[in-house]
């Protein structure tokens, strides 16, 4: 028996998991609304009568032609099944041959929590898989896979280790907050206008909480947003836990909370590394610094 394999079926013993038919046809309606945004944008672009609605309409060609393009790839990988037993994991894809990795072969576990997936890849990392938040019973299937797979397969850091924010959220929300950008330019009431500036600070102030950076520094650790950073030091922190989260549409999420002495709990999630390395990686450091105070 291969350690990876792209013929080799499940056993009978094997647990299924795989994303009910709902999110397929939810990406489908998203491919059909992008494509449809995008035509009446090539139609703003042909009847433009003046420059700034020509250059509004390319614009928007390009932006919902592309997010078209994204819910193409999401549908497609929502046909995707997958099956766990006690010798490895399989992905079963309707359109190619079923991929099999072994437990001891894997070689990297990773979470990436902006695209709300668990990533595994085997030692090569010529294969890999991705685990959608979204699959049925995904919690069941997170806890197998990290039960079953060694903890060096983590994504670790140490002190002095710096973590990046996604930029899904700020992206959307710079581009939710450009029409009313258009219309505020276009409107002579100041009653409109406001309206749509305050729509405006709305997103922005999601983008300026919406971390770019998280820096664990040997004694403290420092979060970087966009116009301003919070510095947080180790001895004022009491605890730090990981805890579910849930989308609009139910699928769940993970995240890091640090409790802070005298202040709310922080929620860090949306990094590029993943919830697994954000807090296996303040765990070391702050047993660490707890070891050398």
């Amino acid at each position: 028996m291969t350690s990876v394999s792209l013929s080799m079926l499940p056993s009978q013993d094997a647990v299924l998991y795989k994303m009910s038919a709902g999110y397929v046809w939810l990406y489908r309606f998203f491919i059909a609304f992008g494509l449809s945004l995008g035509g009446a944008a090539v139609w703003l672009l042909i009847t433009a009568p003046d420059p700034f609605r020509a250059g509004f309409g390319v614009v928007g060609t390009l932006l919902f032609v592309g997010v078209a393009t994204y819910w193409w790839d999401a549908q497609r990988r929502a046909l995707n099944q997958f099956a766990v037993d006690e010798s490895g994991i399989w992905r079963l894809s309707p359109k190619c041959s079923p991929l099999f990795i072994a437990w001891r072969d894997v070689g990297a576990v990773r979470s990436d929590d902006s695209m709300r997936r668990l990533i595994v890849s085997d030692q090569s990392r010529t294969h890999t898989l991705w685990l959608e938040y979204q699959l049925d019973n995904y919690p069941l299937l997170h806890d197998f896979v990290l039960r079953h797979t060694a903890p060096a397969t983590r994504f670790k850091q140490t002190s002095g280790s710096v973590f990046h924010g996604a930029w899904v959220l700020k992206v959307g929300m710079l581009v939710c907050s450009s029409p009313f950008v258009a219309i505020a330019l276009a409107q002579r009431g100041w009653q409109a206008a406001s309206l749509c500036l305050i729509l405006i600070g709305l997103c922005l102030s999601v983008v300026v909480r919406d971390p770019l950076s998280l820096t664990i520094a040997s004694d403290r650790i420092v979060i970087q947003y966009p116009g301003w950073k919070r510095e947080i030091a180790f001895g004022n922190i009491t605890s730090v836990t990981t805890d579910d989260t849930s989308s609009a549409f139910g699928n769940p999420g993970y995240l890091v909370v640090i409790a802070v002495k005298g202040q709310k709990p922080l929620k860090l999630y949306r990094f590029r590394e993943g919830s697994l390395a954000v807090f296996e990686a303040l765990q070391g450091a702050l047993y660490i610094w707890g070891h050398n105070t």
